[in-house]
């Protein structure tokens, strides 16, 4: 009789990163050919064998795979291979490398396809370039006729498997959720739409928890969606104490509906947007010395400690410089969103991530990428790059930057590895078990 330790460790399901271990462990120990594929059983015959073509980075090569027959289901089964999947004309490297080099270099896909022809049969394509001294023999060599098209397959197939995952519930407790989130929106163009995006990410360790098309922008809508999310990660609304935004209006709907702990705080990113107009007014009319004074009077107000020293902060800047006409709408601005400018301090948070710069790095690099696509042929389409595109960014390490003038946070840390998840060395192929 099994234990009740035992008992437990058989019901509790496992997470995205141990799957990826256990895939990595099965490309580097693979299992034995003898066990039969479909009921485990190690009781089987050779069966027959046939020859297939994979085309590999090395080139195509002609394997033999060999057949067997199982005793007790009597069915037959080939055995597997690591070096491609199943049913597969190209092998496994050669789909790990189009995709790696499609979301982390960038590029189009006809160049992605271009660039792998020619290391899929050196001597033809893009490596004459590169060796001409294989040029003499290209007539002896086929060429490989890799499709844009098979490369963008890849991508969709690779994003159904993230949108199972985070389906099945396979990122709840990942990684460690500091208690404060970030939101924010931005515009992918699908079929020649502009359609609104909106992702999610932890305030702390900059996970990207939540990337996807608004069908609709309304209160409700975002607070079903924040729901889905909380389900998803496996998380509970009082664990969310604090939610930084831009302000916009459909976020209080959320705090109110889901979020009903959370404090909500503005971010300073966008105050400072909406103020520098008004500043940069006064500062031509004034002067730049003027200006400057008025700048570090608002610097010193923002990095109150509290929100009754930001108070007693904001008394002063009114009493000095609330007379000038060309300030006064942007500290209406600034007495209106005061509170808010506090909210992680109120909910005992951490204050140095009042902005929602995470959100803002996360779509500078998305955007990056998309651009080079114009617009999405398919919403479907849309959703599944998207959905590859989040575990992409999960796992992928910060570079190491050395730079005189400027500190740079994390340096060799993926947001996952800041989150004190245990990746076991895995990448985000290897998560989505390509």
């Amino acid at each position: 009789m099994l234990g009740v330790n035992q008992q437990e460790a058989r019901t509790i399901p496992m997470n995205i990163l141990q799957r990826a271990e256990r895939f990595v462990e099965s490309l580097i120990r693979p299992g034995d050919p003898r066990q039969c594929a479909h009921c485990g059983y190690r009781l089987t015959k050779k069966h027959g064998s046939y020859w297939r073509q994979v085309r590999l980075l090395a080139g195509a090569r002609l394997v033999r795979v060999q057949r067997y027959w199982c005793h007790r289901c009597r069915r037959t089964y080939a055995a597997s291979d690591r070096r491609w999947a199943r049913y597969a004309r190209y092998g496994r490297e050669v789909q790990r490398k189009a995709l790696d080099m499609y979301l982390h270099v960038g590029g189009s896909l006809r160049a992605t396809a271009e660039w792998l022809r020619g290391e899929l049969a050196p001597g033809s394509g893009r490596s004459r370039q590169w060796c001409p001294w294989r040029r003499a023999g290209r007539a002896q060599r086929p060429g490989a006729r890799l499709s844009h098209v098979t490369v963008w397959r890849w991508e969709m197939r690779a994003g159904e498997r993230a949108q199972r995952r985070l389906r099945q519930g396979a990122w709840a407790g990942v990684s460690r959720f500091s208690g404060g989130v970030v939101a924010d929106a931005t515009a992918v163009c699908v079929r020649g739409v502009w359609q609104s995006v909106h992702v999610i990410a932890d305030m702390g360790s900059r996970v990207a928890m939540q990337l996807e098309r608004l069908s609709d922008e309304s209160e409700l809508y975002l607070a079903g969606r924040f729901r889905v999310w909380l389900a998803d990660w496996g998380l509970k609304w009082p664990a969310v104490k604090g939610l930084i935004s831009d302000g916009a209006g459909v976020y209080y709907g959320v705090l109110r509906l889901v979020l009903r702990q959370a404090q909500q705080q503005r971010c300073l990113f966008h105050l400072w947007r909406n103020v520098l107009p008004d500043l940069g007014s006064y500062q031509a009319e004034a002067g730049e010395q003027a200006g400057l004074w008025v700048r570090f009077a608002l610097k010193a107000l923002l990095a109150a400690p509290n929100l009754a020293d930001a108070y007693v902060g904001l008394e002063d800047v009114e009493r000095s410089f609330g007379h000038l006409p060309a300030l006064q709408g942007g500290l209406r601005t600034l007495r209106h969103t005061l509170p808010e400018l506090w909210g992680l301090v109120e909910a005992g948070l951490p204050a140095s991530e009042r902005t929602s710069n995470i959100a803002e790095r996360f779509f500078r690099r998305f955007k990056q990428r998309t651009r080079r696509m114009g617009n999405f042929m398919s919403e479907p389409g849309a959703d599944k790059f998207m959905a590859a595109w989040l575990v992409y960014v999960n796992c992928e390490a910060y570079q190491w930057r050395r730079e005189r003038k400027r500190h740079y946070r994390y340096p060799g840390q993926s947001p996952l590895s800041i989150g004190q998840a245990d990746l076991h060395g895995c990448g985000w192929l290897d998560v989505l078990e390509i």
